[in-house]
């Protein structure tokens, strides 16, 4: 009986850390992409997109996503950690950006396999909880 506690145990904790990893990785999946972004990396976005994603859009649309965002709310400061949330459904990985004039919050997410489905800036009420 010990031994089935102890192996029961040892489940638990395996599949709550493997759960844990999964969560890390698409954080850090976050961050390399909003670093593609901070540093006008476009076409490293676009190689990162699922296919399905890649269908639709153009290399060319993930081009200065910075300076266009810092025309309109300042230079960019800062940002937080990446938090996980379920929004509509989806896993979504958000940050809170700040700029000279204002924060945003970052969007970003993923499929399956690690491909991004999309990225967005919205005001920090879309991704605050409630």
């Amino acid at each position: 009986m010990r031994k089935l506690s102890l192996l029961v145990l040892f489940l638990l904790t395996f599949f709550t850390l493997s759960a844990q990893d999964s969560i890390d990785v698409k954080k850090q999946l976050a961050e390399k992409m909003f670093q593609y972004a901070l540093h006008n990396q476009g076409d490293s976005l676009y190689a990162n997109m699922s296919d399905q994603v890649k269908s639709m859009v153009q290399p060319q649309q993930f081009a200065d996503i910075f300076p266009q965002l810092e025309t309109q709310v300042g230079k960019y400061k800062s940002h937080g950690n990446w938090e996980e949330q379920d929004i509509m459904g989806q896993k979504c990985y958000v940050s809170t950006v700040s700029f000279e004039q204002s924060e945003l919050g970052v969007l970003i997410v993923f499929d399956e396999n690690n491909k991004m489905l999309g990225i967005q800036f919205l005001p920090l009420e879309a991704i605050k909880k409630d």
